[in-house]
């Protein structure tokens, strides 16, 4: 019973160890998982400020032209320069249709400092504020070619007129672009009128596919008037190649990042490609990245100007308002290039650990098992060997216990001898002096065990304490922790463990009750006449003899009787004798019925002799 409660304590332990250790895994795995997230939204954070300064360059120049327009027609002055390039106007004909062009930049300029103004129709006999526009439209130059050089080859910069002309930059030949009447009817126009801006702000339009039908565009542009009156438009064509390069610059090492505008589009993308099985189609749609659930949530949260995080699913999704132009930027990380690095680098040094202390639990088992419960047991047999004097010779013991076995084995040896020498005269002395030793031989084993109890109790609480205060601490909740709790009811376990040990040590105090037993009836240590129980020695020498009275029913019927003055030893040998005498009677006896009843009372002498029941 004692080995099996002691290998249950092992399996607790063992659970336990595995439990704490896991929370205490899941507490640290959930911390570094936190910090990563916040690493990530911080670099995220640092991409949207870059990728929302390159849109504040692209502001500020078109900021700056429209201040240069408006300027101009304030101040209302000419310079030497939008004369000389006006005057280098030539009329020319595309598709036999009349146009004018700067085809041939006079000296002192280069194609380095001007932009290209093509128009439609004839440059003669036009009203003089058609020509104070076109003169306007020049001394835009050096904003739209600086524009164009600081914001790099993907972008357009310049001024559309309502008077069917625009000079953009950089400088190319009319036969590779010119004006046609159909960029009027694009956003780039129509989103500065007066009906559409009439708080003459600052615009961004749809993604769109420009004149020569060879690059998707952006525009970023603001009106500009005459007074009341409205003329037209200074703009920035952004390339979504270059929007998509700004991403790729921004070197993300994992996850897929997008550039999507109001308008449902995808002005960018980075380590992305649509699905094979999407509809081609020039622009892409925030459909084809993005789920409707997934549309919907980060509309929602998308109100303000931090980073947003939504931790669903197998991935997470990072997103932000730029503050430059009406666009979020989402980026998607699956959570496995998170969680499966940090697993690893946690995961060894954890399993290391908790490897190590169930070895320890083990190796800890295996050598008490080893060294205390299997020599105990077999100490045990060869005690009960050695009382039904059989000659069983020393089994494989530690060398600890050996003395013990031997200490057994010569106490048999003696005990025989002795009973031959002394078969009638010294029987009972013998049988005293074995009774005695055994005794003596259990009781330092038995008190091992009842001393390591008291530890065995107080280590047991600790750990529950430990596992307790563990659960009040923890402000999150594992599932598996959860159903591995209620698999092993930890509750049960908590009070059954206490009585477990309080078994074990009532299991301890009944052997030692037996060895008072047994001494009390050798009562060696007890020489002379003293007051004697009498009843007290019945109990133990039937308690010496109780192997022999199985199978005959035993009656005790004990009065109240005072304690004698006599020798106790030679009293329990009279008592072993009688009833040695009556269990070789019952034995001899061809009967199932065998019973042997004892019966004590005070009884008084009369003076014939004759014997009267005191009452």
């Amino acid at each position: 019973m004692i080995f099996k409660r002691y290998k249950f304590i092992i399996r607790f332990a063992l659970i336990a160890v595995s439990l704490v250790s896991l929370v205490l895994f899941y507490w640290q795995f959930y911390s570094q998982y936190q910090y990563e997230i916040a690493v990530f939204e911080n670099r995220f954070q640092e991409e949207v400020t870059q990728i929302d300064n390159t849109l504040k360059t692209a502001t500020d120049y078109v900021e700056q032209l429209q201040l240069q327009a408006n300027s101009f027609y304030t101040i209302a002055q000419v310079g030497y320069s939008e004369s000389l390039l006006l005057d280098s106007l030539q009329p020319q004909l595309i598709d036999d249709l009349p146009y004018y062009s700067l085809d041939q930049i006079p000296e002192p300029y280069s194609a380095q400092e001007v932009g290209n103004l093509t128009g439609f129709g004839i440059i003669s006999d036009r009203p003089s504020s058609f020509y104070r526009e076109l003169e306007m439209a020049f001394s835009l130059n050096p904003i739209l070619q600086t524009a164009r050089k600081m914001m790099g080859n993907g972008v357009f910069a310049y001024y559309l007129s309502t008077e069917q002309f625009i000079n953009r930059a950089p400088w190319t030949s009319s036969q590779q672009f010119h004006f046609e009447p159909k960029l009027l009817k694009y956003e780039s126009l129509n989103l500065a009128k007066p009906q559409n801006n009439p708080k003459r702000q600052q615009f961004w339009t749809a993604a769109y596919l420009d004149t020569t039908n060879t690059n998707l565009i952006v525009t970023h542009g603001a009106p500009v008037y005459d007074g009341s009156h409205f003329c037209g438009t200074v703009a920035l064509d952004l390339k979504l190649d270059f929007l998509t390069q700004i991403l790729e610059h921004l070197q993300w090492q994992v996850g897929q990042s997008f550039l999507l505008n109001n308008r449902n589009q995808v002005l960018g993308y980075a380590n992305s490609q649509p699905d094979p099985n999407t509809e081609s189609r020039l622009v892409w749609s925030s459909d084809d990245v993005l789920t409707p659930t997934l549309q919907e949530k980060i509309q929602v949260i998308a109100t303000s100007n931090t980073v947003s995080i939504l931790d669903r699913g197998p991935n997470l999704i990072v997103f932000q308002r730029l503050h430059q132009a009406p666009w979020q930027l989402v980026h998607i990380v699956p959570k496995a290039t998170i969680v499966l690095p940090l697993l690893l680098r946690l995961g060894v040094g954890w399993g290391l650990l908790i490897l190590g202390l169930i070895l320890s639990l083990l190796i800890a088992d295996r050598l008490i098992t080893r060294e205390f419960i299997v020599p105990a047991n077999q100490l045990i047999a060869h005690i009960r060997s050695v009382n039904q004097e059989t000659t069983t010779p020393i089994p494989d013991v530690p060398d600890d216990w050996r003395p013990w076995f031997e200490t057994i084995s010569e106490i048999s040896d003696a005990n025989q001898k002795m009973t031959a020498q002394l078969v009638q005269k010294e029987k009972m002395s013998s049988l005293g002096q074995l009774v005695a030793g055994i005794a003596h031989e259990i009781n330092n084993p038995v008190n091992f065990i009842y001393g390591n109890l008291s530890y065995v109790q107080s280590y047991s609480r600790d750990l529950l304490e430990l596992i307790e205060l563990y659960g009040k601490e923890t402000t999150t909740e594992s599932f598996e922790i959860t159903e591995k709790l209620e698999e092993m009811d930890l509750e049960f376990v908590q009070d059954d463990l206490q009585n477990i040990l309080r078994s074990m040590e009532t299991g301890a105090d009944r052997i030692r009750d037996i060895v008072v037993s047994l001494r009390s009836f050798a009562q060696l240590d007890e020489m002379g006449e003293k007051q004697v129980d009498l009843q007290q020695g019945i109990n133990n020498t039937l308690m010496v003899l109780e192997r022999r009275l199985e199978g005959i029913g035993l009656c005790k019927d004990y009065q109240d009787i005072p304690k004698i003055q006599g020798y106790a030893s030679q009293l329990n040998q009279v008592f072993l004798n009688l009833l040695n005498n009556a269990i070789d009677a019952l034995e001899e006896r061809d009967s199932d019925n065998k019973n042997i009843r004892i019966n004590t009372e005070t009884v008084l002498l009369t003076h014939e002799g004759a014997a009267n029941p005191a009452v």
